[in-house]
């Protein structure tokens, strides 16, 4: 008996030996891991700070690529090194630990996802080109995304790292620690208790356990019920007491986690639907706001081609054709004019550091000068004007800003009905409130159209150039001057979209000066 304790003794210090081994090889690969996560963090680190220098320089295409294609190269090399050690450390486990096995590929999907971050994000700066120099905020808005999402997700998988590095030394120390001690109360206790513990106990026992072993094989078959056999109101059989209720209470906590994990993944669909969807808009909004910016040149040029061609004129006319000349540019500055301070009045809304200069407004006059903004646009188009413009109709409000809404009104009506189309704007005053309305005889608007166009920088599917404040904008403006603006189609004969405006009118007399612009709108018309 005693040369059995001594061989159970050096049985169980040599398992022990391995089991230590095993825990220190464990503990260092999760410390190389940890490594190569930090080396990760540090190469896609300078792999963004050089993204963003070059963002800012000025630089051949060929260069910032050849530049990043180096670092993004440096970054593939780093995911390779710790994928292999990732895969590594899911083989190290035997088949027969799938729980563990499956524990230690969850990194491995970890990784792949800060590799695919990592793909979307240099796919992003490679569709860049050389708009990513010009677009800094677009380039910016790019690296914090991805910073907000790669960063944590690494962060998550070092410290799971370092806890598992850490909780291997602690059970190698501890296994130590127990072999040891066990060493020790084996040479002090075998020789005095041996025989008392396998006649008095350890026979007996034996034979109680050999029962319970039988039955502890049920434990990982859920389809039979686990129950250890409890025969003396004994230790033991408190022990298998509680082992039972134990099982029973670990059966009813999987259940739960069963139906947790289900509803988890139900919420994480759900919220990767959201994202996506946010996405997208954000990706539209982009998209409208390049195209809307895209459109200045095409807006300004016009009246600057007229103002260089009647000054080149009138340096070799007469001088009635001189006066007729400067007459000219002086009409196309002050629509040039109208259009910048348009450019920086938008500017303003999009930082929310919109100013309405009150006064009293005649919407006639408003509508007037909106009708010779859009001159050039209207003639090009061959479309016809229909007025019915009713005088004496007074607002409160900002004239600019009124007579930019009423401009983004026949604007839209142009652009979505169509050239050789036939639009109407009708003024008129009904009770205390100013209506004007902007008619057309176009296709109209689908519902689903209608449901986004009052959306910033919304736009149907006509396309068309243009910086007219938005249906959004106007809507905003409208309803800080007290009223209400309406959208109506079809309107007639199942054509056409009617938009129209309500304010609250104000008795009074407008300002000279739009007096004066309404003249020379007239005058240019």
């Amino acid at each position: 008996m005693l040369a059995a304790v001594a061989v159970l003794t050096a049985g169980l210090a040599a398992h022990g030996t391995r089991q230590a081994a095993v825990l220190t090889d464990e503990g260092l690969s999760a410390h190389k891991r940890m490594e190569l996560f930090s080396t990760l963090s540090r190469r896609v680190g300078e792999y963004a700070v050089l993204a963003f220098e070059m963002g800012n320089a000025t630089m051949a295409d060929e260069d910032r690529q050849a530049r990043l294609s180096e670092r993004r190269r440096i970054v593939s090399d780093a995911f390779a090194m710790l994928e292999e050690a990732v895969v590594a450390n899911v083989l190290a486990v035997p088949e027969t630990d799938a729980a563990e096995r499956t524990r230690r590929a969850t990194q491995s999907l970890a990784v792949a996802r800060l590799a695919a971050q990592f793909d979307d994000l240099d796919r992003t700066l490679a569709s860049h080109t050389g708009a990513v120099a010009a677009d800094r905020t677009a380039l910016r808005i790019a690296l914090d995304g991805f910073a907000s999402r790669f960063s944590p997700m690494l962060g998550v998988q070092i410290e799971e790292e370092r806890r598992n590095r850490d909780a291997a030394f602690a059970a190698a120390e501890d296994l130590r620690a127990r072999l040891t001690a066990l060493a020790v109360a084996a040479a002090i206790a075998a020789p005095a208790i041996l025989l008392l513990v396998y006649f008095g106990l350890v026979r007996p026992l034996l034979r109680r356990l050999g029962a319970a072993t039988a039955a502890a094989g049920l434990l990982g078959d859920e389809t039979l019920d686990f129950s250890l056999p409890v025969t003396q109101r004994d230790e033991l059989g408190l022990l298998f007491t509680r082992i039972n209720q134990m099982a029973r209470r670990l059966e009813r906590r999987r259940q739960r986690v069963d139906v947790d994990r289900a509803r988890l993944e139900d919420l994480v669909d759900e919220r990767t639907g959201a994202l996506r969807r946010a996405n997208e808009r954000l990706s539209r909004v982009d998209s409208e706001r390049r195209r809307f910016f895209a459109d200045v040149g095409h807006e300004l040029r016009t009246p600057l081609t007229v103002i260089l061609a009647e000054t080149e004129l009138g340096m070799t006319a007469d001088m009635a054709q001189k006066d007729e000349a400067l007459s000219i540019i002086r009409t196309r500055a002050q629509r040039l004019n109208r259009r910048i301070d348009d450019l920086l009045r938008i500017a303003r809304s999009e930082s929310g550091q919109i100013e309405f200069d009150r006064r009293l407004v005649d919407l006639h006059a408003a509508a007037m000068l909106a009708l010779e903004d859009l001159a050039p646009l209207i003639k090009r188009n061959r479309v016809t004007i229909d007025q019915e413009l009713a005088g004496d109709l007074f607002v409160d409000g900002d004239a600019d800003w009124l007579r930019q809404v009423i401009g983004g009104l026949l604007e839209n009506a142009i652009k979505y009905a169509g050239a050789n189309c036939r639009i109407s704007i009708v003024l008129t005053a009904r009770e205390d409130a100013a209506e004007l309305w902007v008619r057309d005889d176009g296709p109209g608007l689908e519902p689903r159209l209608q449901e986004r166009v009052f959306e910033r920088f919304a736009r149907g599917d006509a396309g068309g150039r243009g910086f007219g404040v938005g249906l959004a904008l106007a809507r905003w403006i409208v309803e800080d001057h007290g009223g209400r603006i309406r959208l109506v189609s079809p309107w007639k004969d199942g054509r056409g979209t009617a938009v129209g405006v309500i304010l609250p009118l104000t008795k009074g007399e407008a300002m000279p000066l739009e007096q004066e612009e309404l003249h020379d709108a007239r005058a240019d018309s």
